[in-house]
Order: structure tokens, then sequence, then C-alpha cells
């Protein structure tokens, strides 16, 4: 996961292994209930819906 909060260009941060990649701390944040649900569904090994 990477936060592009200044001067980079996404690509050095998704060239840098970022397969998650938000343009805000406010984005990041709006989307983590979703994330969390995502990875607690991972670790369990259920089924991602």
């Amino acid at each position: 996961i990477a936060v592009n909060t200044g001067l980079l260009a996404d690509s050095v941060l998704t060239d840098a292994g970022a397969n998650l990649l938000f343009p805000s701390v406010q984005a990041l944040a709006d989307a983590w209930e979703d994330l969390y649900a995502v990875f607690t569904e991972r670790i369990n090994n259920e089924p991602i819906k």
C-alpha cells in the first residue's frame, strides 16, 4: 500500500512494489474498512466476496 502525498510520480511507487496506491491519506482512510475486511478474509482463508 502506498499513499502519494508528495511530488513523486505514481509510477515510482508502483515500480517499487505498491499494488494499491492512494492519492491521499484521506482516500486511504475512506477505504480502510473495505481493505480491513478483505485482509481479514484473506487471513482467515475465507473466500472474498
